[in-house]
């Protein structure tokens, strides 16, 4: 899936999600370009969805090391986010009772490389967002 306002971004978007989806083969991602400023991937994929914090800040590094690779404009961004969703429109609603909010990054720290620094912070927002709704 892509998803842009601004026709100039239509082929930069539509790189990033081929890319993205050659990249995680097994799973499906999705690219949002809102207002040209904010990136969204969505990972779609029922079993990250229902999986722990870590688990899907792992992915979402993942993503960060790739964007970090493959697009050079990331850095001009004002925010990026990795979310999760099921896979498929027909998948069942998460069994947890909570959901998770997209993993955002800073742009600029995903431009010079994400640290552990920023797993451990996403992890942490993760939990404490997790804890509010429990």
């Amino acid at each position: 899936m892509v998803l842009c306002a601004a026709c100039s971004d239509t082929r930069h978007v539509y790189h990033l999600a081929t890319e993205l989806n050659r990249e995680f083969a097994a799973i499906k991602v999705g690219v949002m370009l809102t207002d040209g400023v904010i990136l969204t991937v969505t990972v779609a994929d029922s079993a990250l969805v229902v999986s722990s914090c870590e688990t899907q800040v792992g992915v979402a590094m993942r993503v960060g090391r790739f964007l970090r690779d493959h697009d050079s404009r990331v850095d001009s961004l004002l925010a990026v986010n990795v979310a999760f969703a099921p896979g498929t429109k027909d998948a069942p609603l998460p069994a947890r009772p909570h959901a998770h909010l997209p993993i955002r990054f800073n742009p600029a720290r995903v431009a010079a490389g994400l640290a552990a620094s920023d797993s451990t912070s996403a992890v942490s927002s993760c939990k404490a967002f997790e804890e509010l709704n429990s």
